[in-house]
């Protein structure tokens, strides 16, 4: 089995310094960290290692704007996954879908070689 190729573009948060050792304590995983001030070099570098995944917090989106478009254009991205934490939710973005899972699956989203998610709804019973 291949490691999972993982970017993860950190504005140096605490929650990027988090993420960053949940990805490096897991055995099957291949991180690199390119700092949100140098996205120009985040595009090339995704030539370079083809991730299968580039995580990111949603926050950055509304600061850069072509972003998710400029990576999903690349023909060596599998998904975009983005770290909602106003909501806890990830945001898993990929050329034809988006899905919003449990920020307890991101590591279970990585190591997914499949780019469809299937999302079960719950409705709560009226008594």
């Amino acid at each position: 089995m291949t490691n999972s190729k993982v970017i993860l573009y950190s504005n140096e948060t605490v929650l990027d310094s988090g993420i960053s050792a949940l990805i490096t304590s897991a055995r099957d995983m291949e991180l690199t960290l390119v700092t949100a001030k140098d996205y120009e070099h985040l595009v090339e570098l995704v030539e370079v290692i083809r991730p299968d995944a580039i995580l990111f917090v949603h926050s950055i989106l509304s600061r850069h704007h072509n972003l998710l478009n400029m990576l999903l254009d690349s023909q060596h991205i599998l998904r975009v996954i983005t770290l909602d934490q106003n909501h806890n939710v990830l945001h898993v973005y990929t050329r034809h879908e988006i899905a919003i899972l449990q920020s307890s699956d991101l590591l279970q989203v990585i190591r997914s070689k499949k780019i469809s998610y299937s999302i079960n709804l719950r409705r709560s019973k009226k008594n």
